[in-house]
């Protein structure tokens, strides 16, 4: 559908690229408000100063809009806040958590940052502006998803944290539809299996491919 540019005639005044975005991204609005209600669709607000088309056809189209929709989706936890407004992020507490565990001991925090700026979804979880928790999620948004990261801080443990973000992460509009959801575990695995999880359904099928200079 056109994008309704009205009396402003913002498209005179824009690249072709530019109103292409435009389009795409108001699309996106539209499909996106009719799975999470009428509330996202006000947030969609594109301005001209907020306009950024893609770069190199590596920036999902709808990221300006996807930034304030998102703000919408805040999820309350027995007082706690679940968002994923990556500007709440406090990635040098992130770092610390994650470069301590035993998946990932040592992680670089270039590492970490990098991890967090390519997953389709990160999640953090706050307690009166504090990060107490931390997860990510790996997915086209299409057919697969791989939730990684996921850590809660000591003091903030069995209040059922873990399981709200991956509820959290489930229930997301732009991860709906998937064919599989996977993820790994040492010793958590009660927690996932009370969200959905089971194992491997013939894991003699799966594979992995560990590169020497990974870490």
């Amino acid at each position: 559908m056109p994008f309704p540019f009205g009396s402003l005639k913002l498209k005179d005044r824009l690249s072709r690229q530019e109103y292409r975005f435009l389009e795409d991204s108001q699309n996106f609005c539209v499909s996106w408000a009719s799975e999470v209600g009428a509330n996202v669709a006000k947030s969609c607000i594109i301005s001209r100063e907020g306009l950024h088309p893609p770069r190199g056809g590596t920036q999902h189209y709808g990221d300006e809009i996807t930034e304030k929709a998102n703000t919408t989706l805040n999820r309350e936890h027995n007082g706690y806040i679940i968002s994923e407004d990556r500007a709440l992020l406090d990635m040098e507490r992130v770092h610390c958590w994650l470069s301590n565990t035993y998946w990932s001991p040592g992680i670089a925090r270039e590492k970490v940052e990098r991890a967090a700026q390519f997953s389709s979804l990160v999640l953090g979880v706050y307690l009166e502006g504090e990060q107490v928790a931390y997860c990510r999620v790996v997915s086209d948004r299409a057919s697969f998803a791989y939730i990684g990261d996921v850590y809660v801080d000591e003091a903030h443990r069995g209040k059922g944290l873990g399981k709200a973000m991956i509820r959290y992460a489930l229930d997301h509009p732009e991860h709906q539809g998937l064919r599989r959801w996977v993820l790994a575990t040492l010793d958590a695995h009660d927690v996932y299996a009370a969200v959905g999880f089971e194992p491997l359904v013939m894991p003699e099928r799966w594979m992995a491919y560990l590169p020497k200079s990974g870490s």
